[in-house]
């Protein structure tokens, strides 16, 4: 009986230590979605996926909360 359960806790603790590691493994596949991680960043901009025009540029206010 002892034994049994010996042996289903190691079972347990291998398939765990697997899924853990298929995890890592595919998080590590998968591509990168930041911009700078690709060879010609520029290509990623389009006129449907940044703000603003010629006529209406995006204006961005950065302030600190300290001294506003």
């Amino acid at each position: 009986m002892k034994m049994e359960r010996q042996y289903v806790s190691l079972i347990a603790l291998l398939v765990l230590s697997c899924v853990v590691f298929l995890n890592c493994t595919v998080a590590q596949a998968q591509k990168s979605k930041y911009a700078c991680d690709e060879a010609n960043p520029a290509s990623m901009c389009t006129a449907a996926n940044t703000c603003g025009s010629a006529s209406a540029p995006c204006t961005v206010d950065i302030t600190s909360p300290l001294y506003s």
